[in-house]
């Protein structure tokens, strides 16, 4: 019976990006091709979980390198009891002291940290894990102050939702 690669199929149909919605901020004074850092793991929401810590970050900075939508490295905090305090630590430094905590060559441009909303996970049949997740972006220009707010739903397999994002993202920044 061929039950299972039909089942998977019709739930991975449609899958995507939901939606990607500017909260706040001008998304005109961001540019792609930046240096970028990115904090991992990403804060939880209270309807969130890893499905391992700093997966949803190395994805993303993975998909935004491959895109060439920035060139992105990851900063990941280790001291998980205090992920909050030290996400606004590091939103409090200097692009300077934000090289030197990464060891980057150059100092980035931009910083981005992230807070998973919710998630939530079921196994298509012969697919994958599909995965309904909502994510809150906080992209900071290090040089200027501002701030951009972002809001994404994406509702795909888990392996294609980083890539999603970054496209539609990639969207976003090219209006």
């Amino acid at each position: 019976c061929s039950c299972g690669i039909i089942i998977g199929s019709v739930m991975t149909a449609g899958g995507g990006v939901d939606s990607i919605e500017v909260v706040s901020g001008d998304v005109a004074k961001f540019h792609p091709g930046k240096n970028l850092l990115v904090l991992a793991p990403f804060l939880l929401g209270e309807d969130a979980y890893y499905i391992s810590r700093g997966d949803d970050a190395a994805n993303l900075v993975t998909a935004m390198n491959k895109a060439k939508l920035f060139k992105a490295r990851t900063l990941f905090d280790t001291d998980y009891d205090n992920l909050e305090a030290a996400t606004k630590k590091y939103k409090e430094m200097s692009a300077e002291e934000l090289q030197k905590s990464a060891n980057l060559k150059a100092p980035p441009d931009y910083l981005l940290a992230g807070t998973v909303i919710s998630r939530d996970t079921i196994v298509a049949p012969m697919q994958g894990v599909m995965m309904k997740i909502s994510y809150r972006f906080e992209l900071i220009d290090l040089q200027s102050g501002d701030v951009l707010v972002v809001a994404v739903d994406a509702d795909d397999l888990f392996r294609k939702v980083a890539p999603g994002i970054v496209e539609a993202a990639g969207e976003l920044l090219a209006k």
